[in-house]
């Protein structure tokens, strides 16, 4: 028996600054990495949910981050038009070919340390205009509708962690959003890889491969594709050869884009139907810790537009649940798959989707095991402190303490 009455819409945004290029510094990588030329576009994208009492908007940025100061002013910016507009969660890809959108990659000196932010103001302009503009389209175009979900696997040798003894989720989730009549609506895959793949020197903006990802599932079916990145931290990337030349890694993300759409779209012809569709929403707002003196350097000089002034940082969490079967969690930073694990395990429901780089980019999320570790001493030195990962874990606790969910073990992890 069907439960709840989803409505659901999407819809896409082209964010690309064509007339910021060449110049637009990217984000990733080395500082001052200026782009040449648009290899390919950049969009941002969203759902809208809603069970009759609720309403979630779920948006995902071909963006290295969204900073939470910026996620609070699309929200008030929105306040007057969307419905909950405390329920509009972006989340970003992570994308190391898209503009800066946090500040470190502009001028450095040595080219080591930060002295001016990499931040395009006219970019950001654009790119709440395209956010407001994705938000309202989504929810304007809002029909009854029915969803599915499923697992996907993949071969172990589509990604690797590039970190000594660090493992990988060799699996994603695919979710399909239909209309009554069986028009596709929307296609969301969550999946863990760095969209890093064209690499350090690339000077072409891009969506590197969820772009693909996007563009293949438009060849497959209709509706709106969507990307969500997973548990990519420290160091989980596309598992193309080190030494690929340029043209080699474009046709890679080309190939596993494609492949990752092909997987994501081959489960869901037999994907469990989610029949219980009640919305529940839980948030969490939070004060991190702030141990870093780089992140703080940075903030005091203007690098990136953060107040650590006391000490600590503010962001928040989100726990959405679909049913007694579906969860999903925002985590704001780059959290690595042994933290994932842990997160995921506090999480209710069958289906359990971590969508890391949710309505914050606080750099990378660690274990305490691995934050002792010196094979991690990048990921620390990007890293609030030792006390993130433990206080996400608290709060994952805390949200999924809240809800009305049952509880049931995930089929396999």
């Amino acid at each position: 028996m069907m439960t709840g009455k989803l409505r659901c819409g999407a819809a896409a945004v082209d964010i690309t600054p064509y007339g910021l290029v060449p110049g637009i510094r990217l984000a990733g990588f080395e500082n001052n990495r200026k782009s040449k030329e648009v290899m390919d576009p950049i969009e941002a994208t969203a759902i809208h949910l809603s069970d009759g009492e609720h309403h979630l908007v779920l948006v995902s940025t071909d963006l290295i981050g969204f900073p939470y100061p910026w996620q609070e002013r699309l929200r008030e910016r929105l306040a007057g038009s969307a419905p909950e507009p405390e329920n509009i969660l972006v989340a970003s890809t992570h994308n190391h070919a898209g503009p800066d959108t946090i500040g470190l990659w502009g001028n450095a000196f040595l080219g080591l340390i930060p002295i001016s932010s990499g931040v395009e103001a006219a970019f950001m302009d654009q790119l709440m205009e395209g956010l407001e503009k994705v938000v309202l389209e989504a929810i304007d175009s809002s029909v009854p509708g029915t969803a599915r979900i499923a697992r996907f696997d993949v071969p172990g040798d589509w990604t690797r962690n590039d970190r000594k003894g660090g493992s990988k989720d060799d699996f994603g989730y695919a979710m399909a959003l239909d209309g009554l009549d069986g028009t596709r609506v929307a296609t969301l895959v969550n999946f863990a890889a760095h969209p890093e793949t064209l690499w350090e020197g690339n000077t072409c903006l891009s969506a590197d491969y969820p772009g693909v990802v996007r563009r293949r599932l438009r060849e497959l079916v209709q509706g709106v594709p969507m990307f969500f990145s997973g548990a990519l931290g420290g160091m989980v990337t596309p598992n193309v050869h080190e030494k690929a030349k340029f043209e080699q890694r474009k046709e890679y993300v080309s190939q596993f884009g494609a492949d990752l759409a092909e997987a994501a779209e081959g489960v869901l012809a037999e994907a469990d139907g989610i029949a219980d569709t009640r919305l529940e929403l839980r948030k969490l707002r939070m004060e991190l810790p702030v141990k870093n003196w780089r992140f703080r350097l940075a903030a005091r000089i203007g690098v990136i537009d953060r107040d650590f002034s006391n000490g600590s940082v503010r962001t928040e969490m989100n726990l959405v649940g679909l049913g007694d079967s579906v969860s999903i969690l925002t985590a704001p930073g780059e959290v690595t798959p042994e933290m994932g694990r842990r997160i995921i395990e506090h999480m209710p429901g069958e289906h359990r989707l971590l969508f890391c780089l949710g309505c914050d980019e606080l750099g990378y999320v660690l274990t305490p095991e691995q934050f002792k570790d010196r094979e991690y001493r990048y990921e620390k030195s990007m890293s609030l402190g030792p006390g993130t990962g433990p206080a996400l874990l608290e709060a994952a606790d805390k949200l999924a303490g809240r809800m009305n969910m049952s509880a049931k073990a995930p089929k396999r992890r």
